[in-house]
């Protein structure tokens, strides 16, 4: 089993593994903070940690922000 490994130009670290059936996604945030699920083939799980990626990045910014 060989991660791919990547990152995203917001400093997200992203590694995709193949896990038997399915594929594992793990994303890790500038912060350190980490998120993953499991996907059905490679690309899915690709767009599910770029997904992730956005969303945690949204609700960054929105609990930085003051009202």
């Amino acid at each position: 089993m060989d991660d791919v490994q990547y990152a995203i130009s917001s400093g997200y670290r992203v590694a995709v593994t193949e896990a038997g059936e399915a594929w594992l996604w793990r994303l890790t945030t500038p912060a350190g903070r980490d998120a993953g699920g499991f996907a059905p083939d490679e690309a899915s799980a690709k767009r599910c940690a770029a997904f992730a990626a956005f969303t945690l990045s949204a609700l960054e910014r929105a609990a930085a922000r003051r009202v």
